[in-house]
């Protein structure tokens, strides 16, 4: 993908389109960034390096991450503008408020009706092996792990990345003020199944990854939202009302929970003992 301005002949602007050749199609512009063919120019020599573009700032006080198109996430360094195949990602601050989001064994867990919980047991998005594997004990009733987290009244969402493991259905719950939830479908294109005072989204990635995401209403509270683990047999509803017996071994992987203030998730914001903020991607140009 290319953005590119220039002048014509008969001093008409000229905007660039999406194509291989900007340079060719459209003449020479004196603003170019081309974030696939690496190639950038601002009424100056053409380079190969986005942060050497003559008269940019770009500043962000933290790491982050990026997706790409095949849907790996890729980790940049702190003030590193994060570009990759799909372009360059520009997003405001947001902060994760969800403890330890790759360690669903830890304590800041807590565990319902599950037979056990590997840390470490798969590849995640970003290639690490950090996945945790989460399976349901054969008691026949829900299972689950949950957090509580204290919010605003105001809109959060909140979002974890999952990959079946033998069971292929997924749900989110707040347990303490509206009941809300949503529940996914973790195979194929991915889907999503039912919402009651929420909204969902579901994103396939790479390898079998998904990431879900639900909006909800904050409360003034210690709300707690559980992630529960379902099998083939649930088809609608609450997932904490849906019952059935684990065999023990099936369950599904579960990495980089989040909870955020706003209506739509951010990219991804791993903490440990807590909360954390991703700075805001700052880019200007003279």
């Amino acid at each position: 993908m290319f953005i590119g301005l220039g002048l014509g002949l008969v001093a008409q602007a000229i905007y660039g389109g999406v194509g291989d050749n900007a340079l060719n199609d459209y003449g020479t512009p004196f603003f170019l960034a081309d974030f696939i063919e690496s190639e950038y120019r601002n009424n100056g020599p053409l380079t190969s390096s986005f942060t050497a573009l003559t008269g940019l700032t770009f500043t962000r006080a933290s790491t982050g991450y990026a997706q790409t198109a095949a849907g790996v996430l890729v980790p940049f360094a702190s003030g590193a503008p994060r570009i990759t195949d799909k372009g360059l990602l520009i997003e405001g601050a947001r902060t994760n408020l969800c403890l330890r989001s790759q360690e669903f064994d830890n304590a800041s867990w807590s565990a319902v009706n599950l037979t056990s919980r590997t840390a470490d047991a798969a590849a995640a998005p970003d290639g690490t092996t950090t996945a945790d594997l989460i399976v349901p004990n054969t008691s026949n009733t829900a299972h689950n792990v949950n957090q509580s987290i204290t919010h605003t009244a105001a809109s959060y969402t909140y979002s974890v990345f999952a990959k079946a493991a033998g069971y292929a259905k997924l749900g989110f719950r707040e347990a303490t003020t509206l009941g809300s939830y949503a529940t996914f479908d973790l195979s194929g294109a991915g889907s999503v199944i039912a919402t009651l005072s929420a909204t969902a989204t579901i994103q396939a990635l790479a390898d079998g990854w998904y990431r879900c995401s639900f909006t909800f209403t904050g409360a003034a509270v210690a709300q707690q939202i559980g992630i529960f683990i379902m099998d083939s047999g649930y088809t609608s509803g609450s997932p904490h009302l849906y019952t059935y017996s684990g065999n023990g071994t099936s369950g599904a992987y579960l990495w980089g929970a989040q909870d955020e203030l706003g209506a739509f998730p951010s990219s991804y914001i791993p903490t440990t003992t807590t909360s954390v903020t991703r700075a805001a991607d700052v880019a200007s140009i003279a």
